[in-house]
């Protein structure tokens, strides 16, 4: 986790089939691009539907930037509103959201830190704001990617949110058990 080195460029301009694509902000693991987010504002409507749409887009070997999505693991659609994830080659209609209980006393605690004992900012948190702690933050990443992306030929999948925590809910009370079944 800690041996790994990561960048996030923004306004990323990448020389596609056809023409160049600016990509709005990548997450880079050790030089490999991971993540690809693509932004939009909350004024717009449907704009997280839109970014979505740009994120497939930019997957195809016509007019996109395909080279740019071999390694990406995570892909995501946001405005401070709301927020989608997927995968390379995720249909439109499978892209998710991320719902995760206690997480907005965190990310309320980051936004309001201080920096050289100025409060970095005074608001609360967005939807944008938990989603990034929940997707990004380098465990959970890590962890998704490893643990929580499949091949289901010829498809990637990656959990729902549902499927995560049940998944560490299991895990968790398996090993609260001993061999014979029984609650340690």
């Amino acid at each position: 986790l800690n041996n790994n080195v990561y960048h996030v460029t923004e306004e990323m301009t990448v020389k596609g089939i056809n023409e160049r694509r600016r990509c709005d902000i990548v997450l880079y693991i050790n030089g490999i691009p991971i993540v690809v987010f693509e932004n939009k504002r909350r004024d717009k409507p449907f704009s997280v539907d839109r970014a979505v749409e740009q994120l497939i887009t930019y997957q195809r070997k016509d007019v996109g930037i395909p080279r740019l999505f071999y390694y990406a693991q995570l892909l995501l659609a946001v405005n401070p509103n709301k927020v989608k994830y997927g995968v390379t080659a995720t249909n439109k209609k499978f892209y998710s959201i991320w719902k995760e209980e206690g997480v907005e006393k965190k990310v309320e605690k980051i936004i309001q830190s201080t920096i050289n004992g100025i409060y970095a900012e005074s608001r609360l948190p967005t939807e944008q704001d938990k989603c990034l702690y929940s997707l990004c933050k380098k465990e959970r990443l890590i962890e998704l990617i490893y643990q929580f992306i499949v091949f289901d030929d010829p498809d990637k999948k990656i959990a729902r949110y549902q499927q995560y925590f049940a998944v560490k809910a299991s895990i968790k009370s398996i090993n609260k058990t001993n061999k014979d079944g029984k609650i340690i």
